[in-house]
C-alpha cells in the first residue's frame, strides 16, 4: 500500500494535472484490511473495485480464486463501511456455475447494494481466452462451461436483480446507481485518451491532425525497463468506426451528430453506410433512435453488442 501511495504522488507531480476526479484502485479480497485502507485512503484513492467474481465456495475453487466467499463478503462490506465507493466484480458462465449458485450471488449483490451503498458492479460472462489453462482443458474436454442459451438466462438473472435495486445497465458488462458510473471506464467508450504507465499499460493518444495512436507497453519489466512498446496508428477512418463500434457497447450510444463535427468529411463519406446499417439493426430490433437523435442498442441489442457493431460498421 505504502509503495502504491508513492506511485500515485509521483503521477500527480508528473502529471501536473487539476485535482482528479476519480482515482481508482483494483484489490483482491486478500489486499483489504484496515491499514492498507487507511493508506489508500491519504493516497487520495475513492473507489476500490474488488474482484470477487463469487461469493460460493465451488464457483470460486472452480475459477482457481484464492478466498472465501466470506473473504469476499466481508471485504466488500469493509470498504462500504469505511466510506469508499466500490464496484463490485462478478463473473456468471463459469465452470459447472448453476442458476442456483448464480441466485445466491445475486441476493448478496442486491443486499450490499440496498442495506451497505454498493453503487456499482461489474459482471462478465466468462471467454475462454487462447493459450491459458481453462483453454487447455477445454481442448482436451475436460472444461464444462454453461452454454450460450444459459448464460442469457444468467444475464436475464442479472437484469432483474439490478432492476429491484435501482442499479442500471449502461455498458455491456458495467451497471450502477445513477452518479456511480465509473469515469475511466466511460472514457474508453467516448474515445478519449487515455495514458497508461507501467508493466503491459496502454495509451491512446489523438494527434491534432486526427490520427489515433495506441500504444501497448512491453508486458515484461525488461521491456519496460527498455522503452520497448507496440504502436498501432489508426486513420481517421479507423478510429471514427471503432466509435460507432464501442459506442453502440453503451445504453448512451452514438451521436450521429457529434460524429459528423469531430470526423468532418471522413464520416460524411461513410454516413450513408452506418446509417443503412442502423436501420436494418432497428428492423431487427436489436437498435432504437431515441428522441433526441442518439443511436442506442435495444436490450436485445447490448446482449449482441460486438456483432451489431461489427454490422453496423460494415465488418459483416
Amino acid at each position: 500500500a505504502s509503495e502504491l501511495a508513492r506511485v500515485l504522488e509521483h503521477a500527480r507531480k508528473l502529471a501536473r494535472c487539476k485535482p482528479l476526479r476519480e482515482v481508482t484502485i483494483e484489490a483482491n479480497p486478500g489486499d483489504v484490511s484496515a491499514p492498507n485502507l487507511e493508506v489508500w485512503r491519504a493516497a487520495g484513492v475513492g473507489r476500490i473495485s474488488l474482484g470477487c467474481q463469487s461469493f460460493q465456495a465451488r464457483v470460486l475453487k472452480a475459477l482457481g480464486r484464492n478466498h472465501s466467499g466470506e473473504r469476499a463478503l466481508g471485504a466488500i462490506e469493509q470498504i462500504l463501511a469505511a466510506g469508499f465507493e466500490a464496484s463490485l466484480d462478478l463473473i456468471y458462465g463459469a465452470p459447472g456455475q448453476t442458476e442456483r449458485e448464480w441466485a445466491r450471488d445475486l441476493e448478496v449483490f442486491k443486499r450490499l447494494v440496498s442495506e451497505h451503498g454498493l453503487g456499482h458492479v461489474s459482471a462478465y460472462n466468462l471467454t475462454i481466452e487462447a493459450r491459458t489453462p481453462f483453454a487447455r482443458l477445454a481442448a482436451r474436454g475436460e472444461l464444462e462451461v454453461p452454454g450460450e442459451d444459459a448464460c442469457v438466462r444468467f444475464h436475464e438473472m442479472l437484469a432483474q436483480a439490478a432492476g429491484e435495486v435501482g442499479v442500471q445497465w449502461y455498458e455491456v458488462s458495467s451497471w450502477s446507481v445513477e452518479g456511480s458510473r465509473a469515469v475511466h471506464n466511460s472514457l474508453y467508450w467516448k474515445g478519449a485518451e487515455y495514458l497508461g504507465v507501467g508493466v503491459g499499460a496502454h495509451s491512446l493518444r489523438i494527434d491534432e491532425c486526427g490520427e489515433v495512436r495506441r500504444r501497448a507497453n512491453a508486458r515484461g519489466i525488461k521491456g519496460y525497463g527498455a522503452g520497448e512498446f507496440e504502436e498501432e496508428v489508426l486513420s481517421g477512418a479507423e478510429h471514427l468506426e471503432e466509435r460507432v463500434f464501442v459506442g453502440l457497447r453503451t445504453r448512451e450510444g452514438v451521436d450521429l451528430g457529434e460524429l459528423s463535427h469531430q470526423f468532418g468529411e471522413v464520416y460524411r463519406a461513410r454516413e450513408a453506410r452506418i446509417l443503412r446499417g442502423l436501420e436494418q439493426m432497428r428492423a431487427r430490433g436489436l437498435a432504437q433512435r431515441r428522441a433526441d437523435g442518439v443511436w442506442a442498442p435495444s436490450e436485445a441489442g447490448l446482449l449482441l453488442a460486438d456483432a451489431l457493431g461489427a454490422y453496423v460498421v460494415g465488418e459483416f
